[in-house]
């Protein structure tokens, strides 16, 4: 028996090969797998990423910064928690808080905080720094 191969495809998926979500998918399994969806399989599928994926959050930074030859992203997303308990300790368990990259991060991160606090707190007490709150005396105030 011949093994599938892209030219095996039903039509519905050979049309699928234009769409970038489905080539992403099909990127991911394996050809034998992907030829057995049905149409409606794959619009459910597409559904079903596409709910997850349009979920807005109050807070989103994503920062790319060069470094070399390539490139670190950094995520922050923050909103209301509606996670279960159950599925956040599957998650807890599989992205701990003490991995090695976490540590270093967390770890540079107050550090540099701390340069910047203790630096400006000196900047702050040199004689002549003003704030900017602060007004120039004025030459009716002088006398």
């Amino acid at each position: 028996m011949e093994a599938p191969s892209k030219r095996n495809l039903t039509h519905n998926q050979q049309r699928t090969e234009n769409d970038p979500f489905y080539q992403r998918f099909f990127a991911r399994i394996p050809i034998q797998t992907a030829v057995t969806f049905t149409p409606e399989q794959l619009e459910a599928l597409k559904q079903a990423y596409r709910a997850r994926a349009s979920r807005e959050h109050p807070v989103d930074l994503r920062l790319t910064v060069p470094f070399f030859p390539r490139g670190f992203y950094f995520v922050l997303l923050a909103g209301k928690e509606k996670r279960h308990q159950p599925r956040r300790l599957q998650e807890k368990k599989q992205h701990p808080l003490t991995k090695t990259g976490n540590i270093l991060f967390l770890t540079i991160l107050l550090l540099v905080l701390a340069v910047l606090s203790v630096g400006g707190a000196y900047l702050l007490e040199q004689p002549g720094t003003k704030l900017p709150s602060e007004t120039p005396p004025t030459s009716t105030q002088e006398k």
